[in-house]
């Protein structure tokens, strides 16, 4: 059994399989939620880690295979509405193979919105 902590608290929501690996989404939280990236071989062991977020709580949800690369999905805190809400826009991000970022973008329609797949 293996087990990673990348903060105070850890929280790993999905995976799927990779070329030659596992793919987990999720966040992580030490002064704030940052999404995590992990990326496993089939032996469990870590390849690699990316975080992505700023100062606001971000959340990675979903992760998805595209024919070169991969989407993932979450969530971006907004700031806090006169209703006491956050206002989170959904986040969606293309990356590689390699988890680098080729492209992310925040929508932001009606407030809370979020990205599930």
């Amino acid at each position: 059994m293996k087990v990673y902590s990348f903060g105070i608290e850890t929280v790993p929501v999905a995976g799927i399989s990779a070329e030659d690996g596992i793919l987990i989404i999720g966040s992580v939280r030490n002064e704030n939620y940052k999404i995590m990236l992990l990326k496993l071989n089939y032996e469990g062991e870590l390849e690699w880690f990316k975080f992505f977020g700023g100062k606001d709580d971000w959340e990675g949800h979903s992760i998805a295979r595209v024919s070169d690369g991969y989407l993932i999905g979450g969530a971006v805190e907004g700031i806090a509405t006169p209703e006491g809400g956050k206002a989170w826009k959904a986040y969606l991000a293309k990356i590689n193979k390699n988890g680098k970022s080729v492209w992310e973008r925040k929508y932001r329609i009606l407030g809370n919105e979020c990205v599930y797949s």
